[in-house]
């Protein structure tokens, strides 16, 4: 039996004026497979690109996409990136005001959560590396490692903010407020090395004065 066609997500393979965006969707757009890792992952970073530039009714499209393109079979190297697409879909909801589909989104991971049961004081530690993560990002120098210290960062923030408050084990553990403020810092760091720099200025040409003759005193 021939295997289904894949579909790409239109919203890859739309028109793109950012340069950043246009390079990354047409990468992954010609590659993408729901069925490997990378590909859900990179969408999820397209994702949060579109936050970043204010284009949450975009990115909760795809990142909804990128959810449903992937059924828990056991393989947690694939469920781990579709995981980060629900509940960036889950916030963007919760957001717009559409709370049942928040909570449907976030049922995915009720059932299959994403992460195994740690004690309290593991569990804080892998939460407290999300702003951990964002403080060495702003420290990068290179604009591409800043967005991924900032991508690291605001999946691991936003899958426990998310998540917490469903049910899980560690709802009492996390502190959601300080969640969404590593998840703002993020963003802002984000959307300043997404920023689209203008071409560089070329300098203008300096005038030499010529040189005046030297005088020479006149021979008596």
């Amino acid at each position: 039996m021939p295997a289904a066609p894949v579909v790409v997500p239109r919203e890859l393979t739309a028109r793109e004026s950012h340069p950043i965006v246009a390079k990354a969707k047409a990468t992954l757009a010609r590659k993408f497979k729901p069925t490997r890792s990378a590909a859900i992952d990179g969408g999820v970073t397209i994702c949060w690109y579109l936050v970043a530039l204010d284009r949450g009714d975009e990115a909760r499209a795809l990142a909804r996409q990128l959810g449903a393109a992937v059924t828990f079979d056991g393989n947690h190297a694939l469920w781990s990136p579709a995981a980060d697409a629900l509940c960036l879909a889950a916030r963007l909801a919760r957001g717009a005001r559409a709370a049942n589909e928040a909570r449907a989104l976030v049922q995915r991971l009720v059932d299959n959560p994403a992460f195994a049961v740690m004690p309290e004081r593991d569990l804080r530690e892998w939460v407290g590396r999300a702003a951990a993560d964002l403080a060495d990002a702003r420290e990068e120098t290179s604009a591409t490692w800043a967005r991924n210290g900032a991508l690291a960062s605001l999946q691991r923030a936003c899958y426990f903010r998310e998540t917490a408050g469903h049910g899980f084990y560690y709802d009492a553990w996390i502190e959601t407020a300080a969640l969404d403020a590593v998840i703002a810092g993020g963003l802002d760091l984000l959307r300043t090395h997404l920023a689209v720099k203008g071409p560089k200025a070329k300098p203008k040409p300096t005038s030499k004065a010529k040189p005046k003759p030297s005088s020479k005193p006149r021979s008596q």
